[in-house]
């Protein structure tokens, strides 16, 4: 079947007779003129002869080409496949919420055709988009009005980088229909997703079946794809990719990129079918790691694809301790002399009192060969370590005399080659066990031990040790305790009783100490962090958008119309950046597939629109 977008066009098929006595017209004969010269070539043969009158097949092909060009002037529209069910107005609803961004395009283009379609038949058009707008003002129903009217503001729709609220789409509806009553035809463009732990989607589609014969235009074939920021392990980043299950295995692959948009490092997820997560891990030095400015998930357009890195994720302030400052600092043998030179290149290191470097966000503190007095002290360096940090401590025989509970297991007493616990000759170091944070690194024939503190033993023991010597005593242990960790090195930080900080290997093993710690985002002070970057709809960093409000230090909402996705902080050159990502606030249950209400209809294509026609059915029970 074929319609006509401009009927009144076909008006000019009767002048296709005019046309072909116009076209075997044949122009006059040319005047001939005698010319002796022309007599050399006249026993030449012809190469090209000219017909006195124009072929039949070329004025055919002639009048075809005419009366196809008033067709296709006509705007012809093939298949328009009748008129659309039901009767009344015609109810657009969108689904323009973070999810929507991929296939964007696609959603337009299915919601232009339908609209077209109601305009063919002069039937009135509304639109219902469900996430809530710039200023965060409510989902409300744009119409009725002719479809020419409406497709400005379909053309103007853009997707949000948060999440539909598909409960205040469903008062929107309601309030409309008090003012709108009427025969209704609604069409939904679902994304499919169930962004809130509600029963609002499914409400807002029972509602929506209630008013007419309802159109269903769901994206299956495709996964709605989620990545979450990263966790720090060594020199790697650790990628989460949450997606909305699907039939068939799939790939996906995420680029680290600086801050020129550079890619600096990628990785692949591999899922297999019916899987809803999957991880990547992207190796990277500390120094390239630290220039991570986003990640992103290639081939995909939408907030849910990229992750912002601050500086949580690259920053590691350690702050050091010795056991007597007077002496921290003396060449070769003070307690900190080997420490700053070991990780100088790569960490932010501070020097200060305990009270004072507490005082400031703090990464990793190691304490040289110094006990902790009760009290203030005690207390603060625990809250330190319940709070998320890292105590990396050295012994020593201050340690040794004096123990206390900030260690990961208990010592029993000090062993020194000549001593009363002594043995033959220095002990060389076993490889690393497995599950250890060293696992990996080489062990160096030279390194020795000649004294160190034992532990006592227990039935746990076995589990906290990161390193030990080749007669199986530890050598580094560890705790967790908190959000934090306890790490002990059984021997000094000087070359006093080892050579390991003599050795290359020292040096490894301190970063990835402070790898494995977590990153702070700089003080924040007591101020509201002013957005300065958002993220949109596709993906894109842009300036915030007018409602966009400030962030409470601390404090890590769910993004919304309120607080969208992106980058905010202070400005100027002592200013800091924090991110807010969609991937780290958003529940589990935000890709998970939500089954159509319709468990009889078959499932749809790439926004295939499948019918479910409402009348005679309860809400639970969907008719197709």
């Amino acid at each position: 079947m074929i319609s006509f977008a401009a009927p009144w066009l076909l008006l000019a098929l009767p002048a296709l007779p005019i046309l072909w006595w116009l076209l075997r017209v044949t122009p006059p004969q040319p005047r001939r003129q005698a010319f002796p010269a022309a007599l050399l070539l006249r026993d030449l043969p012809l190469t090209e002869e000219t017909p006195a009158r124009t072929p039949w097949w070329v004025l055919l092909l002639r009048l075809l080409a005419a009366a196809l060009l008033i067709l296709g002037l006509a705007r012809p529209v093939w298949g328009p496949g009748g008129t659309a069910q039901g009767t009344g107005t015609l109810l657009l609803v969108v689904d323009d919420g973070w999810a929507s961004g991929p296939d964007w395009p696609l959603r337009i283009a299915i919601a232009q055709s339908e609209l077209d379609r109601a305009g063919r038949e002069g039937r009135p058009t509304a639109l219902l988009a469900t996430t809530p707008g710039e200023g965060a003002q409510p989902p409300r129903v744009i119409g009725p009005m002719p479809a020419e009217d409406l497709a400005p503001r379909l053309a103007a729709l853009r997707p949000r980088a948060w999440a539909p609220d598909r409960a205040a789409a469903l008062a929107a509806l309601d309030a409309w229909r008090a003012q709108a009553p009427g025969a209704v035809t609604p069409i939904y463009l679902s994304d499919g997703l169930s962004h809130r732990a509600d029963p609002a989607a499914d409400a807002l589609m029972a509602r929506l079946a209630t008013l007419g014969p309802l159109t269903l235009a769901r994206a299956d074939g495709r996964p709605v794809r989620l990545l979450s920021p990263p966790r720090t392990e060594g020199d790697s980043l650790r990628v989460t990719l949450r997606q909305s299950p699907v039939g068939a295995p799939s790939e996906a692959q995420v680029i680290a990129r600086g801050q020129d948009g550079r890619a600096l490092a990628q990785a692949e997820f591999r899922l297999a079918a019916g899987a809803t997560e999957g991880e990547a891990v992207l190796e990277l030095p500390t120094e390239i790691r630290n220039r991570v400015f986003r990640l992103d998930l290639a081939g995909e357009a939408g907030p849910g694809a990229v992750v912002l890195l601050d500086e949580r994720f690259r920053r590691r302030p350690v702050g050091l301790l010795p056991g007597a400052e007077e002496t921290a600092d003396t060449p070769l043998i003070g307690d900190l002399f080997y420490l700053e030179r070991a990780l100088a290149p790569y960490a932010e290191l501070r020097r200060d009192t305990a009270e004072r470097l507490l005082a400031r966000p703090l990464s990793v503190l190691m304490l040289a060969d110094r006990p902790i007095a009760p009290g203030a002290e005690l207390d603060a360096l625990t809250r330190f370590v319940n709070e998320g940090g890292t105590l990396i401590r050295f012994a020593g025989a201050r340690l040794a005399e004096r123990p206390d509970t900030l260690l990961p297991v208990p010592l029993r007493a000090e062993r020194q080659l000549g001593g009363a616990l002594s043995w033959e000759q220095p002990q060389r170091l076993a490889a690393f066990p497995e599950g250890s944070p060293f696992a990996g690194l080489p062990v160096p024939a030279e390194v020795s031990i000649s004294r160190q503190v034992l532990a006592e033993p227990s039935a746990r023991l076995a589990e906290r040790i990161w390193a030990r010597l080749a007669d199986g005593t530890p050598l580094v242990t560890a705790e967790s305790r908190g959000e934090g960790r306890i790490v002990l090195f059984h021997v000094t930080a000087t070359a006093e009783w080892s050579d390991l900080p003599l050795s290359g290997l020292f040096v490894q093993m301190l970063r990835r100490l402070v790898a494995l710690s977590a990153g702070v985002s700089g003080q924040e002070g007591e101020g509201m962090l002013a957005p300065l970057e958002a993220l949109d709809g596709f993906g894109r960093l842009a300036p915030p958008p007018p409602g966009a409000q400030p962030l409470a230090p601390g404090d890590d909402p769910m993004p919304s119309a309120r607080h969208p996705p992106g980058w905010y902080g202070t400005q100027g050159p002592e200013g800091f950046r924090r991110a807010l990502n969609l991937g780290a606030t958003l529940p589990p249950r935000c890709c998970t597939r939500r089954r159509p209400p319709a468990p009889r209809c078959a499932p749809s294509r790439a926004f295939r629109p499948s019918r479910i026609s409402a009348p005679g059915c309860s809400p639970r029970r969907w008719c197709c």
